[in-house]
């Protein structure tokens, strides 16, 4: 990889070139941010199939979470090792348009919208390295210039659990308590030297609120010939609304109030044992694409809860990183010392409602030695169906209903 002195030039050169030209919208920091988002909703679906079919029942994940990490721990790899994770991260070959996207990305997740009473969105960053233990000040500063990644020892050798401890508080703050114990007891060891985390949280209220009194329970078919009885809300209101015959499905966009190109989209499939097919052909959906029109729509849509905690391990393996997680891994940018991946883990929480959306997710990598009006429209998600949580073309959420009963 690159050393900084250059890359921060050339990023410099590239944001020169785009201030220059900032009403182009070819401009070079938001065509690097293209890249990535590009990138990591590939890396998404890419990600949400694996962790889809290891999983019955429900599924929240937030791919840009750790898809981030993994782009930061890509700029201090090397050999196989950088290969592996530039292919199944789909990034761009080229350094430099990872860091300036990157950046470009971090900073519009972070700035973009203040924090007020209709929405919330927290995006940190951070990295804790065993006191004494020396990363390179390169890849140190890649972090924090690139990735808003701060660094803070903590001593894992004497004391694991004070460690755990300061790592799960942190992640607490930034996520309002909702993902508790992102490292269960016994993780991270006393062997630990370095770990990544991410934290994501967002509480957002509807445009168009539901009104709870019209909340009744329904039914909601789990297969044809199963059913359960859940709270469902209802709306008559001015919806994006696409019907999508190619995907054998219809899709809804909830905005925010204030949101700033956030929304929630779901993807209902047309049939009540849809999903599966729905979701092998998850590629070809592209919801930056997705030729929407203003109806009216009659919406039931069930209350639902999900929390999930998935071990990365396995699916990034899956999608072919396996150089990361052997003690043959090249991570020679990070440190002179040896290290390797232990350990990638991802919590996550979602809660839709009446008032709107509240939504949680933190990863972390132990490295051990995102005219004429047209008739009204009906959206009865009454069987499973997918979600999206999207935030200016970025997947910050996706994940599906099977069972709104089941958290």
């Amino acid at each position: 990889m690159a050393n900084l002195a250059a890359l921060l030039a050339a990023v410099a050169a590239l944001v020169s070139v785009a201030a220059g030209q900032a009403a182009a919208p070819d401009s070079s920091t938001e065509a690097a941010r293209s890249r990535m988002v590009g990138a990591i909703n590939s890396f998404s679906v890419d990600l949400y199939k694996k962790a889809g079919s290891a999983t019955e029942g429900n599924v929240v994940l937030s791919p840009l979470s750790a898809g981030l990490l993994l782009a930061l721990t890509w700029m201090g790899a090397g050999g196989l090792t950088a290969r592996e994770l530039g292919r199944a991260l789909h990034l761009p070959q080229d350094e430099r348009v990872v860091a300036l996207g990157s950046k470009a990305l971090v900073s519009s997740l972070q700035t973009s919208l203040k924090p007020s009473q209709e929405v919330i969105l927290r995006f940190a960053n951070k990295l804790y390295v065993q006191s004494g233990f020396r990363l390179k000040e390169d890849f140190r500063l890649k972090a924090s210039s690139f990735f808003a990644a701060d660094a803070e020892q903590l001593d894992f050798a004497r004391d694991a659990d004070g460690a755990r401890s300061a790592i799960n508080r942190w992640v607490e703050q930034y996520t309002a308590d909702k993902i508790k114990d992102l490292f269960p007891r016994g993780s991270p060891s006393s062997s630990s030297l370095l770990i990544l985390v991410n934290a994501v949280y967002l509480k957002a209220i509807w445009l168009h609120t539901f009104d709870v009194k019209q909340t009744e329970m329904k039914e909601f078919h789990l297969s044809p010939k199963s059913t359960v009885k859940v709270p469902t809300m209802r709306k008559y209101h001015d919806f994006l609304f696409a019907n999508m015959a190619d995907l054998k499905a219809t899709a809804l966009q909830l905005p925010v109030e204030d949101g700033r190109g956030l929304k929630m989209v779901i993807v209902l499939p047309n049939s009540v044992d849809g999903l599966s097919q729905l979701e092998a052909n998850l590629h070809l959906l592209d919801v930056n694409a997705i030729a929407w029109e203003k109806r009216s729509v009659n919406i039931s849509l069930p209350r639902f809860l999900i929390e999930a905690t998935h071990n990365l391990n396995v699916q990034l393996q899956q999608l072919g990183v396996n150089d990361l997680f052997t003690r043959n891994a090249n991570l020679s940018g990070i440190a002179n010392e040896g290290l390797f991946v232990s350990k990638a883990v991802q919590k996550t929480f979602i809660d839709v409602n009446e008032n709107g959306i509240e939504a949680a997710a933190a990863t972390g990598i132990d490295f051990v030695y995102f005219s004429i009006p047209p008739p009204r429209a009906e959206f009865h998600a009454d069987h499973p169906f997918l979600f999206f949580i999207v935030k200016e073309e970025v997947l910050l959420f996706l994940g599906r209903v099977t069972n709104p009963q089941q958290k």
